[in-house]
């Protein structure tokens, strides 16, 4: 039980420093009593939006996210956070608001841009989403999941000759397979293709 505490204050620890890094990157004036202040409502509020939320109490932590983005509206990692609450309650519209400020702050960050794709397929939003996932691979090129994602959200859209490319490129990058050989006579089938499909 000790350990777990420790990492549990250890990973809350590292959240409150890497998300407080647009206040470590301006130097605070050592007079400027209101930056210091500032600095350190943020880092309580932080600290207790994510003590609340390990802790389940969802509003409570959703209220300080709030309060942290009042006092840093450029902290991304409150807007993923309260993306993540709001779309376990449901509220998947907002979700995608604030998972697209905390992406649009941070667009190399995988996670925010996996959480957008993710908010965007859970409402059926399958064109926005497959731009994403696009835009993902073009950053993240050696991840098998998202290629096979990319080509399930093109299945889901019908768009038959963008999954078969998709597919070949997993093939190509990874080696010849069973699945992807099945995978693609089922869409040559879809397309009425059955020569190619032999």
């Amino acid at each position: 039980m000790r350990f777990f505490l420790k990492i549990l204050i250890l990973t809350i620890i590292v959240s409150i420093v890497s998300s407080c890094s647009i206040f470590e990157k301006k130097k605070i004036n050592k007079d400027s009593k209101i930056e210091n202040e500032k600095l350190l409502n943020y880092k309580y509020a932080f600290f207790e939006a994510n003590k609340y939320k390990m802790l389940g109490d969802y509003n409570k932590a959703g209220a300080y996210f709030l309060q942290c983005l009042d006092l840093n509206p450029n902290s991304a990692t409150s807007y993923y956070e309260l993306a993540q609450i709001l779309a376990m309650a449901g509220d998947y519209n907002n979700a995608i608001k604030y998972a697209k400020k905390a992406y649009l702050l941070y667009p190399n960050n995988k996670w925010y841009l996996s959480q957008l794709i993710n908010l965007n397929k859970t409402i059926g939003r399958n064109k926005e989403a497959i731009k994403l996932q696009e835009k993902y691979l073009t950053k993240n090129t050696d991840e098998l999941n998202a290629y096979l994602d990319l080509t399930d959200s093109y299945l889901k859209r019908k768009d038959w000759n963008k999954a078969l490319n998709t597919l070949s490129l997993i093939e190509k990058k990874y080696g010849y397979s069973e699945e992807l050989m099945l995978e693609k006579n089922k869409i040559y089938i879809q397309q009425g293709n059955y020569k190619a499909a032999q």
